[in-house]
C-alpha cells in the first residue's frame, strides 16, 4: 500500500496560498536526487506546506521503492509515461506542465536538480505566473571541465536564462556558490548555499550492519553504472591491489554494469568483487565496510561521500567535487586521490586498509542529516514568502 496520493494530473488542496509547493522530478531514478527529493517533500508536508511532487515521466526504476517512503500528505503528480530520452519527455511533457501550473498557480516551485532547472524554469515563464516564486538547485557543475567553445557557451546563456528568472538559486557548497557567483553576476545576489538532506537517523545510530566472512577486507562503491561514475576505473584499479583478502563490492545499477561484471572476469578477479544491485539504503552495508571509495568524473556534493562518513566508513575519492578538499583532506581516515591510474589508487586503497578505522566521521556527516537539510531548505523558502507578503 502506497502512502502517498498519486494522481496523474491534478489540482492542491485548498490550503493557505503561503504553503503551496511544488517539487520537480524528471521520474523516480536510482540516483541520491530522486531519493533527497522524496525526505523534501516530507519535510515541507510536515512543516505545514501542502507539498506536490511533479514527477514528468511514471515509470522510473526506483518507482516502487521511492514511492512508499513518501508521507501520506504528499500528493505525486505523474505527467505522463518515460521514453528512452529525459530531453524527449521535458520537451514532449511541457505544455502539461505548462497547464499544470495555470491550473494550480502554486507559491513556490523547487527544482530539485540541474537536469530539471531549464524546464522548470520554462514552466514558470510560460505559464504567465507572476506570484509563483521559482527555486533553482544545482546538484551538479554547472560549467564542467568539458563543456568548451560553443557547447560550453549554449550551456552557459541557458543557465543564465533560467537563472534569471529565478528568486533563489541554491547550490550545495559554499565553494559551489562562490564559483557560480563568478560565473553568473547578474544572478550573484540570489545564489546562496543549502544543506542537502542526506544522512538519516539509521545512519548516524550505526545499529544495522551487514555480515561477511570472518577476515574479508571490504571495498564499497556505489553509484550508477555509467561513464560519469567511472566503475570500470575503481574495479581496474582493485585488480592491482596485492591483498587476497580483499573484496570488492559495487551497489547499483546502470547501462554499463554488464560490461564491468565481464571486466571484472577479464581481469581474473570475478570471484572476488559483487555486484548486488541497487540498493534504497546503504547504511548497513557502509557500517560494515571498510572503506568507501569514490572514481567519479564529477559530482556536486555526492551523497554518498556524506552517508559513508555518518557509519565512520573512511572515504577515497576523486577531486571531482569543489567541496572535496574542504570536506576530505581535513576528516580522519579520508584521502584525495591525487594519480588517477589503477595502480596509483591501489596503492592509496592499500594505505588505508592499514590504518585503523576512524571514528570520528560522524560528527562531519550530522550536519548534513536530514532534519538539517530538510529545515534549511524551508528556510529559504519562507524568506522568500515573507519578503513577497511584505
Amino acid at each position: 500500500m502506497l502512502k502517498c496520493k498519486c494522481e496523474q494530473l491534478g489540482s492542491m488542496q485548498n490550503k493557505s496560498p503561503a504553503q503551496r509547493i511544488v517539487l520537480t522530478q524528471h521520474m523516480f531514478g536510482l540516483g541520491g536526487i530522486d531519493r533527497v527529493g522524496c525526505l523534501l517533500a516530507n519535510g515541507f508536508s510536515e512543516a505545514g506546506f501542502d507539498v506536490t511532487l511533479l514527477v514528468f515521466g511514471r515509470g522510473g526504476p526506483a518507482e516502487d521503492t521511492l514511492l512508499p517512503l513518501l508521507d501520506k500528505e504528499v500528493r505525486v503528480v505523474f505527467l505522463g509515461g518515460l521514453s528512452a530520452s529525459r530531453t524527449v519527455d521535458l520537451i514532449r511533457l511541457a505544455p502539461k506542465w505548462v497547464s499544470w501550473l495555470r491550473e494550480n498557480s502554486p507559491d513556490v516551485v523547487l527544482s530539485t536538480c540541474n537536469n530539471m532547472n531549464w524546464i522548470s524554469a520554462a514552466g514558470v515563464k510560460l505559464s504567465g505566473l507572476k506570484e509563483t516564486k521559482l527555486i533553482l538547485k544545482t546538484t551538479n557543475p554547472v560549467v564542467r571541465m568539458s563543456d568548451r567553445g560553443v557547447s560550453g557557451a549554449f550551456r552557459k546563456f541557458w543557465y543564465s536564462k533560467a537563472f534569471s528568472y529565478a528568486a533563489k538559486v541554491l547550490t550545495l557548497s559554499d565553494a559551489e556558490t562562490k564559483l557560480l557567483r563568478d560565473q553568473f553576476p547578474s544572478a550573484a545576489n540570489r545564489i546562496d548555499t543549502v544543506i542537502n538532506p542526506y544522512v538519516t537517523p539509521a545512519m548516524l545510530s550505526a545499529e544495522r550492519k551487514k555480515t561477511f566472512p570472518e577476515g574479508h577486507r571490504i571495498i564499497l562503491g556505489i553509484g550508477r553504472f555509467e561513464p560519469q561514475k567511472r566503475m570500470d576505473l575503481l574495479i581496474r584499479s582493485f585488480a592491482k591491489l596485492d591483498i587476497p583478502a580483499a573484496r570488492l563490492i559495487i551497489l547499483g545499477d546502470g547501462p554499463e554494469k554488464s560490461d564491468c561484471i565481464e571486466l571484472a572476469d577479464a581481469l581474473g578477479v570475478g570471484a572476488r568483487v559483487s555486484f548486488p544491485g541497487f540498493v534504497p539504503d546503504a547504511d548497513a552495508w557502509l557500517n560494515a565496510a571498510d572503506m568507501f571509495v569514490l572514481t567519479s568524473v564529477y559530482e556536486g556534493l555526492p551523497a554518498v561521500v556524506l552517508e559513508a562518513m555518518a557509519c565512520n566508513c573512511p572515504v577515497l575519492t576523486t577531486d571531482c567535487f569543489l567541496a572535496a578538499r574542504e570536506l576530505i583532506s581535513a576528516s580522519e581516515g579520508c584521502a584525495i586521490i591525487e594519480n588517477e591510474t589503477p595502480e596509483a589508487i591501489a596503492e592509496q586503497i592499500r594505505n588505508t586498509l592499514a590504518q585503523r578505522k576512524p571514528s570520528k566521521l560522524r560528527a562531519v556527516a550530522e550536519k548534513y542529516s536530514v532534519r538539517n537539510g530538510v529545515n534549511s531548505h524551508i528556510d529559504h523558502v519562507r524568506v522568500l514568502l515573507r519578503l513577497q507578503m511584505d
